[in-house]
């Protein structure tokens, strides 16, 4: 009522003028109020959203197994930067066209450098009764005999060695291995083009 009160208070040249006052920050996402427009009690004119904290929404294979909670703590992905999320709820209905089931995580938008409509990388941590080794999935091949292996680099060479390894569950993107050293330098993108290098010249894995 104070904002229609001081209309009264203006000059003859600035009827047709009103000022919109939101109850809140944030920013405009619609505005479909056109000049001229009669508006009606309770009609929207403009749709605001305050992205000071937004939701994401990751999406997990319905057969996932992977152990998140409320409460737990992932890392968002965007353009390279990480940011931190919570996980506020996890959804038990199976998306019927994608398959899939939705957590949903909250995170501080502090740089408004997340809109909505925008998509992230999540990643989630798990934990391990002791530590593991893991890989990215792009970094075992198939050889010849159907065995998983890795290549990894020799420091005084420069040279890249076959070796084979067991692999272990998922956890995320990368995958838990046994037959290697913690700290070993292996190849983790472009195996299978070290591979391919490696049969040209008529290297054997298995001749050892």
């Amino acid at each position: 009522m104070d904002a229609i009160s001081s209309i009264t208070a203006l000059d003859v040249d600035a009827f047709g003028q009103y000022e919109l006052v939101a109850v809140r920050d944030g920013v405009v996402l619609q505005d479909n109020f056109m000049q001229g427009q009669r508006v009606l009690a309770g009609e929207t004119v403009m749709l605001l959203a305050d992205e000071s904290d937004i939701w994401i929404e990751a999406s997990l294979p319905a057969t996932s197994t992977f152990p998140v909670k409320v409460g737990d703590t992932a890392q968002v992905i965007f353009n390279g930067e990480h940011f931190t999320a919570q996980v506020i709820q996890q959804s038990h209905i199976i998306d019927p066209l994608t398959r899939t089931r939705t957590v949903r995580l909250a995170i501080r938008n502090t740089t408004h450098s997340h809109h909505a409509g925008m998509f992230v990388d999540v990643l989630f941590s798990v934990p391990t009764p002791s530590p593991v080794m893991a890989v990215p999935e792009t970094a075992m091949v198939r050889s010849n005999d159907g065995d998983w292996v890795i290549y990894v680099e020799n420091e005084a060479s420069g040279a890249f060695t076959p070796v084979e390894v067991q692999r272990g569950e998922a956890l995320g993107e990368y995958r838990r291995i046994e037959g290697v050293e913690t700290g070993t330098r292996i190849v983790t993108h472009g195996a299978f083009f070290v591979a391919s290098e490696l049969a040209k010249s008529g290297f054997d894995p298995h001749n050892h």
